[in-house]
């Protein structure tokens, strides 16, 4: 594996490269990184399958660069031409009817597609350098909790990827938000994410709704299975900070095999125990600083072999907290 800085011109072009021959990379995006691989030839698609372990009924996001590449390869109703406009590029994924030239493999075999036009300007170089839609989930192992550096991309996959490029820590730490217009009249958010719904109701004159999980075998749209986002160490969540005290309390001893993870920095380290390791998402009450923080903490939190259990506090159930909470509903072991 070749970590690339993406300064480098000479680096991009062999990026490029790569993937023009049927090649696998990883790629930073403005959500977390992503394993990417021309989306129009099925052999590479595969090995994305192959090399995140990644089930064939998870469909995959295609990434462009342009609203006219979408309309290359989906069927687009007119009301994508506003919320290119309002979100794009930016992290927000929609889900249309696929054309014949995108492989079954992309979307699992559904007749839909899931598109967006990434916002992180090393993604979109590379997009244009191409002129080829890019296929990229997370660069991880299927399930496991998502990589927002380049340093999580060698942790998860080794030698697996041969190119990281990297662009540094991603700003929303959090995977885009996905909107069915599979039917125009009836927008619904297959995955919260950055975007909450209230982002959109100045397009659709309400908010769209949020889709209740089916049981079908089938996700209609990625990283929507009910265990996700998973680190290895047990993950429990806890709706305030006295939830979590209590639980240390009944814990009188091997307190050092205990992480905790606040939402907002403490006033003072000394209202815990000192043998836990306390960390937290945010060091300024903000919400979507805690979203970028997310993956990171519960990597360093699994990382530490001492660790046993982790206690997590979740955030309010609003706007980009209903996506940090979807990531940790599905991360945990029991809530």
């Amino acid at each position: 594996m070749k970590i690339l800085r993406g300064d480098d011109p000479g680096n991009l072009r062999e990026t490029v490269e790569a993937l023009k021959s049927g090649g696998v990379v990883s790629l930073p995006t403005e959500t977390v990184y992503g394993l990417a691989a021309d989306a129009l030839q099925p052999d590479a698609v595969r090995s994305i399958f192959e090399i995140k372990n990644r089930p064939a009924n998870d469909p995959l996001i295609v990434h462009v660069g342009t609203i006219e590449a979408i309309r290359a390869i989906a069927h687009a109703p007119p009301i994508l031409s506003k919320l290119a406009d309002a979100f794009w590029p930016g992290p927000l994924t929609v889900i249309l009817e696929k054309k014949a030239c995108v492989p079954d493999l992309v979307t699992s075999g559904l007749p839909s597609v899931a598109i967006r036009i990434p916002r992180h300007p090393l993604f979109l170089e590379i997009l244009r350098a191409l002129n080829r839609p890019l296929a990229a989930p997370s660069a991880n192992q299927h399930g496991y909790v998502s990589p927002t550096r380049a340093a999580h991309v060698v942790e998860s996959l080794g030698d697996k990827c041969p190119i990281v490029l990297d662009g540094g820590s991603t700003d929303h730490g959090i995977e885009s938000t996905i909107l069915s217009l599979l039917n125009p009249e009836d927008p619904t958010i297959l995955r919260p994410g950055p975007l909450a719904s209230e982002h959109f109701v100045e397009i659709f004159g309400s908010p769209p709704r949020l889709a209740h999980e089916t049981e079908s075998s089938t996700p209609q749209a990625p990283g929507n299975f009910k265990r996700h986002y998973s680190p290895k160490v047990p993950l429990k969540l806890h709706a305030g900070i006295e939830s979590i005290r209590k639980k240390i309390e009944e814990q009188t001893e091997n307190l050092e095999t205990v992480g905790v993870i606040l939402l907002n920095k403490p006033r003072a380290k000394e209202e815990w125990p000192n043998e836990i390791k306390l960390g937290w998402l945010s060091e300024s009450n903000s919400l979507s600083e805690a979203a970028a923080g997310l993956y990171a903490i519960l990597r360093e939190m699994d990382n530490d072999a001492t660790i046993k259990i982790v206690l997590c506090q979740m955030p309010p159930n609003k706007g980009i907290g209903i996506a940090i909470n979807d990531r940790l509903r599905r991360a945990a072991t029991q809530v």
